[in-house]
């Protein structure tokens, strides 16, 4: 009878044991399949000029983002991707406008920059910035004449207006106006002047849906 109750209280004690590593286990798991979405601080509003910047739409919209990129990014052509993603997800809520910060001493940065301008003045800004994003590791003359082609530009105007020293003075207002915001990376986005920077779209996303909030309008998704 005593071995019977040893062998009982060392069967309930590895029982005990066995679901206590049982539980902990499950909320490990749970805690691992879980993702935190990052918020952003809503304290700070940014006034951002957005006068002479293409922008995806006229229309006024409940939220305006304005993206301060480079074509030479890798990080900025995932957040071109991201843009347009945040576009479809949110239809006739959110125009994007660009102010294009490019290393002004990367001679590639630049003429990217330029070429899309000059498309820009054209009407064809943003196709002309999707083409030079998907082809990031090929810019130069020989790119940029091809996507202008394609789209169908008056190629006298084009080659004419994607000269660098037409566009130098604005790319330095641009890149003083960086300074004074305090871009250190880009991407850098601005909602309704709320700052997020890097290309991590779910904090983009979390952003867009925590100013529609607070101003009052609704989330369809």
């Amino acid at each position: 009878m005593r071995i019977f109750v040893i062998v009982l209280l060392i069967y309930s004690f590895f029982s005990t044991l066995l679901t206590v590593l049982l539980i902990s286990k499950i909320k490990n798991l749970k805690g691992a399949s879980s993702v935190a979405i990052p918020t952003v601080e809503m304290n700070e509003v940014f006034e951002i000029d957005i006068q002479d910047i293409p922008f995806t739409t006229a229309e006024v919209t409940p939220i305006t983002i304005v993206g301060f990129t480079d074509f030479g990014c890798k990080a900025c052509a995932k957040g071109s991707d991201n843009l347009r993603r945040l576009l479809c997800q949110f239809p006739g809520k959110i125009r994007v406008g660009y102010k294009i910060f490019p290393s002004l001493s990367n001679q590639q940065s630049v003429s990217a920059a330029t070429a899309a301008l000059a498309a820009y003045r054209q009407g064809h800004f943003w196709e002309m910035e999707e083409a030079l994003f998907r082809n990031r590791d090929s810019l130069g003359g020989a790119l940029y004449q091809k996507i202008a082609a394609s789209l169908h530009l008056d190629m006298t105007a084009f080659n004419a207006e994607k000269e660098p020293e037409l566009w130098l003075a604005y790319l330095k207002v641009q890149k003083g106006e960086a300074q004074m915001l305090g871009i250190e990376i880009v991407p850098t986005y601005f909602v309704n002047g709320i700052k997020v920077e890097g290309s991590n779209y779910q904090v983009l996303e979390s952003t867009v849906r925590q100013v529609m909030k607070a101003s009052g309008f609704e989330i369809d998704h």
